[in-house]
């Protein structure tokens, strides 16, 4: 609805979705987000995990605005003791699971006529 999706990047996310992946997709109208969510860009990272979440906000009906609780090029956040201390101070609640294993979801531009790995 809010975002520019192509045929391929349709048929890429039907059968990768949800999973370990972080979509950037092209915003239809770049003011539908928060100026301080995407800073101006025309861009926007999409997630859908195979997670409770997902399936909570599904049943929402409407997106929700999430953050990975840690800064861009910094450390990614494996427990509660690393959140960074101006993260927390900006958002509204956190749900923590306790310590997490693994690495940051895979970037997967869909922005060009065809997907592209951004970082894995």
């Amino acid at each position: 609805e809010n975002c520019e999706v192509s045929p391929e990047a349709k048929k890429w996310i039907d059968e990768q979705l949800p999973g370990p992946y972080t979509l950037i997709l092209r915003l239809k109208n770049p003011d539908c987000i928060a100026h301080n969510v995407n800073f101006g860009k025309d861009t926007l990272g999409v997630r859908i995990p195979a997670h409770w979440i997902s399936d909570l906000v599904g049943r929402l009906g409407f997106p929700c605005v999430t953050t990975s609780a840690n800064k861009s090029g910094e450390r990614f956040m494996t427990s509660q003791e690393d959140l960074d201390a101006e993260v927390a101070a900006h958002v509204d609640f956190f749900i923590s699971e306790g310590g997490k294993k693994g690495r940051p979801s895979t970037l997967v531009d869909l922005t060009g006529p065809m997907p592209v790995l951004q970082r894995r």
